[in-house]
């Protein structure tokens, strides 16, 4: 029987979540990184059960039932809920913070996430919760641990934006009864919501999936790069923080890196011009991202991300929004607002869809990349998106999508076959080269949208 390993590896779009090497019955899976910095699985010897299980919890495998599949399984019976193509089901969408100024600095976003995570474990909801920590190896920065206690889940706050792959936590929790609460990417909440229809023991003891949305995953080599352009030899660095928080700063999408080598020193940067523009144009993003169409967890039972409203642009403690699919998620964090641990307001869908502006990517332009692929000679995974030639998309929209895959597909072997030192030099040559109307479009686009977002804030601000 056909495995993992001659479809979606074969094809290029393994997203390295770790699923299928973490249920597969005889263990012949393992999860390694490719020459690209990129995790898939690897075959450590021949399938003898032959159950093609781990292509059926496969997240971008044909054949098997999309989100809004899994999604009316999961929420489509709760009353009172709604739907919409974009986010799927939801309960209530709201934006805020915790109260708790210490946790709101060390989190990502508003730390609404981490405080989400501390109840469950607070309230015994759940035993444990599996979340992304540091871990002391150059070759891997970050791992998913199974954290029991509040101290452990404040050691995985903050934002990481670095390959991490869940199957030996995943057989873990198979041989050790418990209630567990995972936080991921919306893939991998996927293929768990698709393992979970193989498995009776992961349906009973993962009892709540907490998603963080996301436009695309990077490859080591994103991070390596940042550490190597702050001064840190490849194979030196020993921990980054990428989004830390500086309460002077006037806007909250000032981004700073903290990065720690070998020897212990701390060293911060900006993320600046070259980084911001490598990471908006898909530079070392793996090649799942380009046919994914979930920004927002729809399997999870809430899915968290950044509030890029006009009232909390200048807040650079961080803001979020939650999306609340189950009612226990609901009720959570409903009764987190009742008890002052929660400052929140209400926030219409229209309203959060225009806060994030890689919504239109994920949907509208997604059916053009898919044709682009198809007529690349690409075996692409069947998406809720159809392929299309564009003819709704604007001349700049269209180059954009072949600027975003010439970037991408050459950025990950600049790596691999001369080095650090000429990447730069390579994505400025790539960078000039791109038609001008895109970069004009991009220009234009990032201070039109700050200008009109602050103009919004004032003017609310004067209202009031």
């Amino acid at each position: 029987m056909t495995t993992i390993i001659e479809t979606t590896v074969k094809n290029g779009f393994c997203c390295g979540c770790g699923v299928c090497a973490g249920v597969c019955p005889s263990q012949n899976l393992a999860m390694d990184w490719n020459i690209y910095g990129e995790y898939n699985p690897v075959r450590l010897q021949d399938c003898k059960h032959e159950c093609g299980l781990c292509v059926t919890v496969c997240p971008f495998a044909d054949g098997n039932p999309n989100e809004d599949d899994l999604g009316k399984l999961l929420y489509g019976n709760i009353p009172q809920i709604h739907h919409r193509s974009e986010t799927g089901y939801f309960l209530s969408i709201r934006a805020g913070a915790v109260i708790n100024d210490a946790m709101r600095l060390r989190s990502a976003s508003g730390g609404l996430a981490t405080w989400f995570l501390d109840e469950l474990l607070r309230r015994d909801i759940v035993d444990a919760v599996i979340c992304v920590h540091h871990y002391d190896e150059p070759r891997k920065l970050f791992k998913f641990v199974v954290a029991r206690s509040i101290d452990a889940i404040h050691e995985g706050a903050g934002s990481v934006y670095y390959p991490v792959e869940i199957s030996e936590v995943l057989q873990y929790i198979r041989h050790n009864p418990g209630r567990y609460a995972i936080i991921g990417l919306p893939c991998l909440l996927k293929g768990l919501r698709l393992a979970q229809t193989k498995s009776v023991v992961l349906r009973e003891r993962i009892v709540m999936m907490v998603g963080l949305a996301c436009a695309n995953q990077k490859s080591t080599y994103f991070t390596r790069y940042a550490a190597w352009k702050a001064g840190i030899p490849d194979g030196e660095l020993a921990g980054i923080s990428y989004r830390k928080k500086n309460p002077e700063n006037s806007l909250a999408r000032f981004f700073t890196f903290q990065f720690r080598n070998s020897m212990g020193k701390v060293i911060t940067q900006k993320w600046d011009d070259e980084i911001g523009l490598m990471y908006h144009n898909r530079f070392c993003t793996i090649h799942s991202c380009d046919c994914c169409d979930d920004m927002f967890a729809e399997c999870a039972d809430v899915c968290f991300m950044d509030a890029w409203l006009p009232e909390y642009i200048c807040e650079p403690r961080g803001t979020s929004v939650w999306i609340a699919r189950s009612m226990m998620a609901n009720e959570l964090l409903i009764e987190g607002v009742a008890q002052g641990l929660i400052c929140d307001r209400e926030v219409n869908f229209e309203e959060m869809l225009a806060g994030q502006s890689s919504m239109r990517w994920k949907r509208e332009l997604l059916g053009y990349r898919l044709t682009l692929m198809h007529n690349a000679g690409e075996t692409v995974p069947t998406k809720r998106v159809v392929p299309t030639e564009g003819k709704i998309l604007s001349k700049l929209e269209k180059a954009r999508c072949k600027a975003a895959f010439e970037i991408q597909r050459d950025g990950k072997k600049i790596f691999v076959t001369s080095g650090y030192a000429e990447v730069g030099v390579w994505f400025s040559s790539v960078w000039n080269n791109v038609s001008w109307y895109v970069k004009l479009g991009r220009r234009v686009g990032k201070y039109y949208g700050m200008c009109v977002t602050l103009g919004k804030y004032f003017v609310s601000k004067w209202k009031n």
